[in-house]
C-alpha cells in the first residue's frame, strides 16, 4: 500500500471531521483538526474537498510500516461506508 491514497465519496453533507475521528479514536489516533483536515500520528493527514455532486479525500499516511497503513486506510474506508 502506497504512503498516498485518494478517494472520492458520493456525499457532500457529511461531517467528515466526525466521521474520521470517532474511526481514529478507535485506533487509539490522536486527531488534530484543522481547515478540512485532520492531522495525526507523527506525519499523517486526512484532507477532503467538498465539490458540487462528490468530496475527494486524500489519506497520507507519513510514516506508518504497511501494516499500520493498511489497518488505518480499511478502518477510514469502513467509517465512510457505514457513517460511524
Amino acid at each position: 500500500m502506497d504512503l498516498r491514497c485518494r478517494w472520492i465519496a458520493f456525499a457532500t453533507n457529511k461531517d467528515w471531521a466526525a466521521t474520521f475521528m470517532h474511526a481514529l479514536d478507535l485506533l487509539m489516533e490522536e486527531a488534530i483538526p484543522g481547515e478540512q483536515a485532520l492531522t495525526f500520528g507523527a506525519a499523517s493527514q486526512i484532507t477532503w474537498k467538498k465539490k458540487k455532486l462528490w468530496t475527494t479525500i486524500q489519506l497520507d499516511l507519513g510514516c506508518y510500516s504497511e501494516n499500520k497503513r493498511r489497518l488505518l486506510a480499511e478502518a477510514l474506508l469502513k467509517s465512510i461506508r457505514n457513517g460511524i
